[in-house]
């Protein structure tokens, strides 16, 4: 069996045309456009709709084990009265987008006791400036949360 190499000769051309791929920045400015974008927004929703099909149910125990239905009642009305339910999906909402989420609990004096009477959003998106001279920071993208 003979080797039947050939020899091939010649000269290649490449052209540039001024077209080339740059891999775009990701910061809130772009996050915000992508999540007000039909397709965008419909990705998040459905994973949401898969994650929290049903509001959560709460049920607390003494340490025998047995159901207590009075502080039961109670924690249902913190619940319901903070909105934790909205809560729990947006938090998951500025996880998907920007990796983390913020709240600043409320709590009120009721009685000799503490308690939650909102959970204000703060935008996840509002945190994108970084303060002058700090160098910890949490992320690239959510620039004004470091760390101490």
């Amino acid at each position: 069996m003979a080797n039947n190499i050939t020899n091939s000769s010649g000269v290649t051309y490449l052209i540039s045309g001024g077209d080339f791929y740059s891999n775009p920045d990701i910061n809130v400015e772009s996050l915000l456009k992508f999540k007000d974008n039909i397709y965008g927004a419909s990705v998040s929703q459905k994973q949401l709709n898969l994650i929290f099909p049903d509001k959560p149910t709460i049920e607390v125990k003494d340490p025998k084990g047995e159901r207590d239905e009075d502080l039961e009642k109670i924690l249902i009305a913190m619940f319901e009265s903070s909105k934790m339910w909205a809560a729990m999906k947006q938090f998951w909402i500025d996880e998907f987008w920007f990796g983390a989420s913020f709240f600043n609990p409320v709590w009120k004096k009721r009685g000799s006791e503490y308690v939650l009477s909102e959970l204000r959003h703060l935008p996840s998106a509002s945190f994108w400036k970084s303060p002058n001279g700090i160098q910890n920071k949490y992320s690239e993208i959510l620039k004004g949360i470091w760390l101490n």
